[in-house]
């Protein structure tokens, strides 16, 4: 079984596809240009599109089974 985990945080993004004994299957993260709380919001879903896409092209093998998302 391997997660998505993503933390969307207040200056970056992070996502990363683990696996079920703890191993990142691949990882990527993304600077977010509106980085202050009341304006990243307006960003959060575009940077998020973009970093699954990139984790994919790093290993177009993956295979998610389920979705951790936190954040501030």
């Amino acid at each position: 079984m391997n997660l998505l985990c993503v933390d969307i945080g207040t200056s970056s993004l992070k996502a990363a596809v683990i696996s079920e004994d703890g191993k990142v299957l691949a990882f990527k993260r993304r600077f977010l240009l509106l980085y202050t709380t009341e304006n990243a919001s307006r960003e959060w879903f575009s940077t998020l599109q973009n970093v699954i896409k990139d984790l994919f092209e790093i290993n177009k093998d993956l295979k998610v089974d389920g979705l951790c998302v936190t954040g501030n």
